[in-house]
């Protein structure tokens, strides 16, 4: 089925520049309280022990579209009803909803949430709700209220030649003060360049193991 929009995202893309990539809890002004949990965290955290990705910990929206990690592909299928997202990164999956259907009142939250777009011209807009809280003791903060719009739109770059932008702004009156701001620049990937396995750290497993075995005094 062809794509049906004015412009078709089609394609494998990676984040062109990580330089490039905006934040929203850099940006962003956060409330006081939640400015409060990010400087505890920062000040008791280390950097290396209680990094979230160590933990396979899927933090959703807006930072799923926001990867800095490095070049993990992301694919697009586009339909007239429907885009669909591929992610290697933590192996994500996320689809945006082109025909207005509603979130369902049974949907529960979701890392992804429920996302519903619609076109103004040449730029697709997406609002993603439906989203779980997050990481209430951390920087990367979230609750059930976030709603995170999206405006995707092509642009040619210098570097990269064809890229895709996304503008992002997220709306949580709990953990920022005014809407934050972000920002995403895709570039197109190699020929046959297709997502692929993340293959996430099995140590908090074996460490349960370990000490597991260690109570029930077994030895291998």
């Amino acid at each position: 089925m062809p794509n049906a929009g004015p412009v078709d995202f089609s394609g494998v893309w990676e984040t062109a520049k990580l330089e490039l990539v905006v934040l929203p809890e850099v940006a962003g002004k956060m409330t006081p309280e939640a400015q409060a949990r990010a400087d505890l965290f920062r000040k008791l955290a280390d950097p290396v022990r209680d990094d979230p990705a160590k933990v396979c910990l899927i933090k959703g929206m807006p930072w799923t579209m926001l990867g800095r990690a490095r070049n993990y592909p992301t694919e697009i299928i586009q339909y007239p009803d429907r885009i669909f997202m591929v992610f290697e990164l933590y192996d994500q999956f996320r689809q945006v909803h082109l025909d207005g259907t509603p979130k369902p009142d049974d949907f529960g939250p979701s890392p992804s949430g429920w996302s519903t777009a619609r076109w103004e011209g040449q730029e697709l807009v997406v609002e993603t709700t439906g989203l779980p809280v997050l990481n209430t003791f951390g920087v990367m903060q979230r609750t059930e209220e976030a709603k995170v719009t999206e405006r995707w739109h092509l642009g040619q770059h210098p570097e990269f030649g064809q890229v895709l932008e996304v503008d992002i702004t997220v709306d949580d009156p709990e953990i920022f003060a005014q809407p934050a701001r972000a920002h995403q620049v895709f570039k197109r990937s190699a020929p046959g360049v297709v997502p692929g396995g993340y293959n996430c750290s099995s140590s908090l497993w074996d460490d349960h193991i370990d000490r597991r075995k260690a109570e029930l005094k077994i030895k291998e």
